[in-house]
């Protein structure tokens, strides 16, 4: 009952998934904007960040109701303080009219020779020459590939020129050369150090034209092998429209199955793509490759659709991440290697378990799925106090501290306006927000408005931590039906501890909820999300109390959407 009352609250608000970085989220045909947040203020849905009525950006006025697309009279503003006329925004349109982007020019047609843009960014130099890194890709990429994908003047320099129009598109773009050849190529041409505010853009257009190819050449559509038209489990449904709606979301699996081509595998450091055995499902849009959570809801709904090849094909290219990586990143592309996403492989498995009984295929993953535990245990918790005790808590928190390759400029756009020795505490919360799967959410802000303000490593996210205690549960059920008594044991007692520990931490007794808990300020964060029903779904909790948390639970939902 209460697991289904999680369900049903998550269902209805979300996991908070729109709000992935994006260039822009469309839903029922209308895109929202970079960031896709939106709070209230003044009784109006104003975009974030700065959303209000009237603010500067950059010495201009905008009268959008905030940066990132928002909107207020059903037409969009444009992106990047976008303005009302929408002749000024990122692609900002109100007449139907591509008015330009950002500090576009005619260049593209030739007119201009540089793009001008120091009224922007006034930098003589790299704004990250000083500044000791710790860049997105793995240490096992070598260092030419790094410089192409992950960091240096080219990556900074094809950003600040707006050579793409999406970030993502430049590290998603094939080499035609080795990494190295490419590298040296440019620095040739523009200079080991170079000044990118004095590269001229028609030059570096003409180097990328050269030396790379478009995104979307890796991967092959595919037909899921066990796909069909009409799955026993949704002929089930009783309404019709339901059932019809459940038969087309059955039909995107062919639309979203992807495998990746031979020639990945035959020349990988030509590609940020990181190439996988088996074919899998993509989430669509801009996101070309799989995705870490994504894939947990993915094979929730493959599973209904009775695709079990499907769902193990999927588990095995995570468990692939797991052996090459220590755990599974957040997606699969070089640049995501220094960062997860929500903790879900070991639940993808028990679903695919409980769905298809496949004991050897549980027990040959076992080693593999300890693994990606221990990756957080070890590499995302950290101790505190509280009340005098020392606790320890599971946090979202990657070690990088640079703009994100993927969007490089919407996180530089942001932290240009900052102080530069607050920048590498930004980057790192914007790269930890990313890792939580919320990029982004009010829940990481200080101040509840700013993409300035985000402090996610100093946030223990209450459904992360419900997560992980769900993990602990699962191992043990895992190694009691493959045999492992001892181990199952161990993990129940994992289990029964971290369940005291979660409760002491997260759980608010005036408000009858659990709570984000903020190691900073020493309190909870008492807003509603939908992570306050993860613990119900994650069984995160004592039985003995399931009925008080169950009516205490339904007291706080009214509360809050009187």
């Amino acid at each position: 009952m209460i697991r289904y009352l999680a369900l049903v609250f998550l269902i209805r608000f979300g996991f908070g998934t729109p709000y992935r970085d994006s260039e822009g989220l469309v839903v029922d045909g209308t895109r929202h904007g970079v960031y896709n947040l939106k709070v209230e203020l003044d009784g109006k849905e104003d975009g974030l960040y700065y959303g209000k009525n009237e603010e500067k950006y950059r010495g201009k006025e905008v009268n959008s109701h905030g940066e990132y697309n928002g909107q207020s009279d059903g037409k969009s503003h444009g992106e990047y303080g976008g303005q009302s006329n929408g002749n000024k925004g990122y692609n900002g349109r109100s007449d139907g009219k591509d008015h330009g982007g950002h500090n576009r020019r005619k260049d593209r047609e030739g007119d201009n020779k540089k793009m001008v843009y120091q009224q922007f960014y006034q930098f003589d130099q790299s704004p990250f020459k000083d500044m000791k890194e710790y860049e997105m890709c793995d240490g096992s990429y070598k260092e030419e590939y790094r410089q192409v994908y992950c960091k240096g003047p080219l990556l900074e320099a094809v950003n600040h020129l707006r050579i793409y129009n999406d970030s993502k598109d430049y590290v998603d773009s094939v080499l035609k050369q080795a990494p190295a050849i490419i590298i040296a190529e440019f620095q040739k041409r523009f200079g080991d150090e170079p000044d990118v505010s004095q590269i001229d853009r028609s030059d570096l257009q003409k180097f990328i034209d050269e030396f790379f190819s478009p995104p979307e050449s890796e991967l092959d559509n595919c037909e899921p092998e066990d796909w069909t038209e009409r799955p026993t489990n949704i002929l089930k449904i009783q309404d019709a429209n339901l059932r019809d709606w459940a038969l087309n979301l059955n039909g995107l699996w062919k639309t979203l199955c992807r495998r990746v081509k031979t020639t990945v595998f035959a020349d990988k450091e030509r590609h940020s793509l990181i190439p996988v055995n088996q074919p899998f499902i993509v989430p669509g849009g801009r996101f070309r490759e799989f995705y870490y959570w994504d894939t947990y809801w993915i094979i929730k709904g493959l599973l209904v659709s009775g695709m079990q090849t499907s769902s193990r094909y999927m588990l095995k290219n995570m468990l692939q991440m797991v052996e090459q990586f220590g755990f599974v990143p957040n997606g699969g592309r070089a640049y995501y290697t220094r960062r997860s996403h929500p903790p879900t492989l070991i639940p993808a498995v028990y679903e695919y378990y409980q769905a298809s009984g496949d004991r050897s295929f549980v027990n040959s993953s076992l080693s593999l799925l300890e693994k990606e535990f221990n990756f957080w245990a070890e590499q995302r918790s950290k101790a505190f106090q509280i009340d005098g005790d020392t606790v320890r808590a599971y946090f979202y928190e990657s070690p990088t501290n640079v703009p994100r390759p993927e969007s490089f400029l919407a996180d530089y756009e942001v932290a240009i306006n900052m102080k530069e020795e607050d920048r590498p505490f930004f980057f790192k919360a914007a790269a930890s927000a990313a890792e939580s799967g919320w990029d982004f959410s009010s829940r990481w802000f200080r101040d509840d408005q700013t993409l300035q303000s985000m402090e996610t490593q100093n946030i223990a996210p209450v459904d992360l931590n419900a997560f992980l205690c769900y993990n602990m549960d699962i191992l043990g059920y895992l190694f009691e039906v493959t045999g492992y008594s001892g181990k199952a044991d161990e993990y129940q007692r994992k289990f029964d501890r971290f369940r005291k520990t979660f409760e002491k931490i997260f759980y608010n007794e005036t408000e009858g909820a659990w709570y984000d808990y903020n190691i900073r300020t020493e309190a909870h964060n008492l807003r509603v999300y939908p992570s306050i029903a993860v613990p119900l779904f994650t069984g995160c909790y004592n039985r003995l109390d399931e009925s008080k948390k169950c009516q205490a639970f339904l007291i706080n939902l009214g509360k809050a959407n009187s």
